[in-house]
Parts: structure tokens; sequence; C-alpha cells
């Protein structure tokens, strides 16, 4: 018979790690003590601009802002929804709200004047078109 030393801390490591996987699999960040999230973000560029999605379901267009600010991109919003069901033997309301702040510094110099955005099915795309984008690559001489 072979004898296995019983770790109690490396038990409450491996569940610590699961437990985080779970939670960082959620599309938002929830905070349990005060109801906000934090909208997934995917920043890619492609030759003329610089593109920024965000995943914000179940909210409509009037309740998400965007601003820039020199080099800041701020997408913001809150979310206030109700649930009420009434029946002849019960009550029930169930309230959901939640506020979010995500500001983004861009890697790239845009045109601020001629940022576009769009907003569907949940999903905000942001196009924001780079000042002077160029094919920089060349050989260059060593000296």
């Amino acid at each position: 018979m072979t004898l296995v030393k019983f770790s109690p801390i490396k038990e409450i490591e491996s569940f610590e790690k699961q437990m985080s996987r779970i939670f960082n699999d959620f599309p938002f960040k929830w905070d349990f003590g005060g109801g906000s999230f934090s909208p997934r973000i995917n920043v890619f560029e492609d030759e003329k601009n610089l593109v920024i999605e965000a995943e914000i379901p179940g909210m409509e267009k009037n309740e998400v802002k965007v601003t820039l600010h020199n080099d800041v991109l701020t997408i913001s919003g809150e979310r206030k929804r109700e649930t009420k069901t009434e029946k002849e033997n019960y009550f029930h309301l169930e309230s959901c709200y939640g506020s979010f702040n995500r500001s983004i510094n861009l890697p790239v110099e845009v045109d601020g004047e001629r940022v576009e955005a769009s907003f569907k099915n949940g999903l905000l795309k942001i196009q924001l078109p780079k000042v002077n984008p160029k094919d920089i690559s060349k050989t260059i001489e060593i000296q």
C-alpha cells in the first residue's frame, strides 16, 4: 500500500484556480457587491483603421456613451432593468442594475473627426481612422 500525503493548502489553491477559470469565462466581470460589470473588448487594426468592438448584450444604443479625449477612448453606460410578475397568490420583482466604464489607451494616432460607431445586437463597433496610415516597411542599410 502506498501512502499519499494530503496537503489541504494545495487542494485550496487548486480549487481557487478552478473557480477563477470559471468566472473568467463569463462575458462580464461581475462585482457582486456593487452590481457593476465590464464588457469584453476586442481591439484590432487594419491598414486604415483601428477597430474596437465591445460586447454589451441587453442594452440599447441610447444607454451607451462613447467619448474620445486625446488618445483615450472611453465606453460607458448603465443598465437598469426590472422584471415584475404579479399573479393571484404571489408577487415577484427582480431588479438588475449595473454600470460600466472602460477606457482604452489608443496605440496609434487617430483622426477624431472621422470616428464612426455602430451598435447592433449588443455589439458596439467603433472605427477610428488612423492618421497618415503608411506602409513603412523598407530595408535599412547598415553603416
